[in-house]
């Protein structure tokens, strides 16, 4: 929800921001992502 309002005062590309965080942080403790797929991000 937090995103949310920050997003409606500073952008969209907020919520963008955090789906891309969500994913590093849940990849980096599951162990799904290689060195590889960070690298050519």
């Amino acid at each position: 929800m937090y995103k949310n309002e920050i997003a409606r005062e500073i952008g969209d590309w907020v919520k963008i921001v955090f789906k891309l965080a969500d994913s590093m942080h849940k990849n980096f403790y599951e162990n799904l992502t290689t060195r590889e797929d960070v690298l050519k991000e």
